[in-house]
């Protein structure tokens, strides 16, 4: 990773970085692939099933799912200043 890559990623996302703000990337970056170097040392890692929470948990508290009656799309729309075809417009964000 180099500050050229760092650049044209940040230009891709639409947003410029300072001096600084390239060297904290870049030493955030140098950090991470030292810590993803080391999984390479874990021994069998590949033969290990991932482990997505430690708990097992028998109880929710989400509550059930209930239909309920929504705002018609055009009064819901009618907030908007950009809306074409049912949908919001919105300015482009990313290439």
């Amino acid at each position: 990773m180099d500050k050229k890559l760092i650049n044209e990623l940040a230009s891709e996302l639409y947003i410029s970085l300072t001096p600084e703000e390239e060297q904290e990337f870049l030493k955030e970056f140098d950090y991470f692939l030292k810590q993803a170097a080391l999984l390479a040392d874990i021994e069998n890692i590949d033969e290990t099933k991932p482990l997505v929470f430690p708990l097992n948990v028998e109880r929710t508290y989400l509550r059930e799912d209930e239909p309920e009656e929504t705002l018609p799309v055009n009064e819901i729309l009618s907030n908007s200043k950009n809306a074409k075809d049912g949908f919001v417009v919105i300015p482009k964000v990313v290439k």
